[in-house]
């Protein structure tokens, strides 16, 4: 998975993926908010300012800790905090302050990312396992929170990977 920050990037201009996608962070513009005034991250193109040295390397270890449980359904904002050394609390202001995002929308995001990858490199052969990889128990609501930040449904991936086209409908 590529991670939000790089440990070698120190501006944009070192890294194009970051110049074009992701700058140290997702900001609260690129969240859709939607009727019940809940944000869902979507893959918008912007920039946000450097953050120092230690705020990045604390993100890259929040991202690791997520990645490394992604597959875990019973993953929750207390056990990354207790990871971390450090309450609930103290963890959700600091994520939202740097990130600019609950840390639920930061661990949606990062499943998603890797959802991502597995469906391209074909790692799966349905939704359904793909769902299970990322720490999902209902593949449906999996492809809804896919479909809305990708704005494709798994099953159209796994088409496309194949070679099969899209299955759209």
């Amino acid at each position: 998975m590529r991670y939000l920050i790089s440990e070698e990037t120190t501006s944009p201009e070192d890294d194009p993926i970051l110049e074009n996608r992701y700058i140290f962070g997702i900001r609260k513009q690129s969240f859709q908010i939607k009727q019940d005034h809940t944000m869902i991250p979507t893959a918008s193109h912007l920039k946000t300012p450097l953050l120092p040295n230690y705020q990045r390397l604390w993100i890259l270890e929040v991202e690791k800790f997520i990645t490394e449980k992604a597959d875990n359904s019973k993953l929750v904002v207390a056990d990354i905090a207790m990871a971390l050394g450090m309450s609930e609390r103290q963890f959700y202001r600091r994520i939202k302050q740097t990130m600019g995002m609950t840390p639920h929308a930061l661990m949606q995001y990062i499943r998603m990312e890797i959802a991502k990858k597995h469906l391209e490199n074909g790692a799966y052969a349905t939704v359904a396992e793909v769902s299970f990889a990322v720490g999902y128990n209902r593949p449906d609501y999996f492809s809804i929170v896919f479909a809305k930040m990708y704005e494709k449904r798994p099953i159209e991936f796994i088409a496309k990977f194949k070679g099969y086209g899209s299955m759209a409908g």
